[in-house]
């Protein structure tokens, strides 16, 4: 079985769809929710438990830096992939949610949602030269949420030891417009991860989720979120519609 850097590249198969797919599927995603609303009135909204990110720097002719380090309970929840003269920047994220106490014992949902609220990274200059990503034009930053499907441990997990990953039913999170005029504050989606998380309840195991990028973005692409030591407001969350 091989690790999340390396089960990502069969992502390269999700990549192929064509913009007027993904706003087809932003439309249904738009639609879902509101049926949500009407056929499941009550909702759970889950908290973070536990949060980590993990990166690399790729310089040529030398071996990746930061692929040992541990960035602990990091405030971002983000995927970014920067390339630079003689560097390629990547970096992921993983994140558990405080699950309903019976969500493996009787806990039924229609839908499951990861709302997610921009978070800036205040340390993109010293990774790669700007203090905010969203104003670089970013040609296609369109990520996924996946599952993960092995143990970790927000204290310890890097690069190097980040656990294996399920593109199973890996869910869209759709591309946005980044330019100099970006308005602040405007990258908000809410992701569709109901097969995921129907997925975690029928395996009876919860290792959380991870944000990641296509493996053949071959351009600069930055989605950044809020984890576990951002604000409350910009802190992701996992809500169920039951």
């Amino acid at each position: 079985m091989k690790r999340l850097s390396f089960i990502i590249i069969v992502l390269v198969a999700l990549c192929s769809c064509k913009k007027s797919a993904e706003t087809l599927q932003q439309a249904n995603q738009t639609v879902a929710t509101s049926n949500s609303v009407a056929l499941c009135p009550n909702s759970i909204i889950c908290t973070i438990s536990d949060a980590a990110m993990v990166q690399r720097d790729s310089t040529l002719g030398n071996t990746p830096l930061y692929t040992s380090t541990n960035y602990g309970n990091y405030p971002v929840f983000k995927a970014e992939r920067w390339f630079a003269p003689g560097h390629i920047f990547e970096s992921r994220s993983l994140i558990k949610f405080n699950l309903p106490a019976n969500f493996f014992t009787g806990f039924n949902f229609c839908q499951a949602y990861l709302v997610l609220k921009e978070n800036a990274d205040l340390n993109s200059f010293a990774y790669y030269g700007v203090n905010y990503p969203y104003i670089i034009n970013q040609p296609n930053n369109k990520a996924y949420i996946v599952r993960v499907a092995g143990n970790w441990n927000q204290n310890f997990v890097t690069w190097n030891t980040q656990p294996q990953a399920s593109i199973t039913n890996a869910a869209l999170v759709p591309a946005i417009a980044t330019s100099s005029t970006y308005a602040p504050g405007s990258d908000q989606p809410s992701v569709n991860v109901t097969q995921i998380m129907h997925n975690v309840q029928n395996l009876g195991t919860d290792y959380g989720l991870a944000i990641v990028l296509p493996a053949n973005a071959l351009q600069n692409a930055a989605r950044q979120f809020g984890g576990s030591g951002a604000a409350i407001p910009l802190q992701a969350q996992l809500v169920f519609y039951y």
